[in-house]
């Protein structure tokens, strides 16, 4: 892992936040810092064949990407920023943690230190869940490595092809000196992926609104014709049903059906 990348990223995310308008966006908590840099780490891989940008080796915990090493780096990223950080007790959970930065130039001066991809796609996450943690789980849990892995198991981003091989724009050094044609080359490839990225994120939501429209349920009729038809299958019943519970289990191989990342078939 390149645990420079990493403290950068979780101070670039956190910087992002505080430059959302709504207040109670501006404060994240570690499964919010770690899930963009997941973001980041996919962005870059979706572009550079399967290779990520910190070399996190993402597993599929829970409801999605987790690296307890990223976990555990989290107070020394945030603290060498001077990041305020707030301690909540929780009415059904353990205590937990919100971090908030205050230096409100701090995003610009870490970007020249990013790769373009990860921090295009960080502001542009940060900015669309804040520090919504239902909206982000559900969006990085459908991503593709998560779809193509089985609780527990590392993360795959081999299947990602590259979009381009081009030496001068490979790692996109914002630092780096061009020659004026350089720079022209390299700001038309920037534009380029910055398109690409934005058509891909948006594709992505789009699939989810339309997974959740589909999945919209008409609401139910109580009305006359109902309680009849209720009545009418009461009186069909033997011997009525005891109550119980059961436990309902999931076959291993369902983690690996084409259902989970095959757009024709999950849509």
């Amino acid at each position: 892992m390149n645990k420079s990348r990493i403290h950068k990223l979780l101070q670039y995310a956190l910087a992002e936040a505080s430059q959302n308008e709504n207040w109670d966006q501006r404060e994240l908590g570690p499964i919010h810092l770690i899930k963009y840099v997941y973001l980041a780490d996919l962005a870059y891989a979706e572009v550079h064949g399967g290779e990520t940008y910190t070399g996190i080796p993402w597993r599929f915990h829970k409801f999605g990407p987790w690296c307890e090493d990223v976990f555990l780096e989290i107070d020394t990223a945030l603290a060498a920023i001077g990041a305020e950080q707030k301690q909540i007790s929780g009415q059904y959970q353990d205590d937990y943690f919100r971090w908030r930065n205050t230096d409100l130039e701090l995003a610009d001066r870490l970007q020249g230190d990013l790769n373009f991809l990860p921090a295009l796609t960080i502001k542009d996450a940060v900015r669309r869940f804040g520090s919504d943690t239902a909206g982000l789980l559900d969006y990085v849990y459908r991503t593709e490595p998560m779809l193509r892995a089985a609780p527990g198991e590392e993360l795959d981003f081999s299947s990602f092809q590259k979009l381009h091989r081009d030496p001068e724009e490979d790692e996109l050094d914002i630092s780096r000196p061009f020659s004026q044609g350089q720079q022209k080359r390299r700001n038309k490839k920037i534009a380029e992926l910055k398109e690409e990225l934005q058509k891909r994120f948006q594709k992505k939501q789009d699939r989810i609104k339309h997974q959740e429209r589909d999945s919209t349920q008409p609401p139910s009729r109580y009305d006359e014709v109902y309680h009849e038809g209720v009545a009418w299958l009461d009186s069909l019943a033997c011997e009525e049903i005891p109550e119980s519970s059961f436990t309902a289990s999931i076959h291993p191989d369902l983690w690996k059906s084409r259902a989970r990342h095959d757009p024709d078939l999950s849509e």
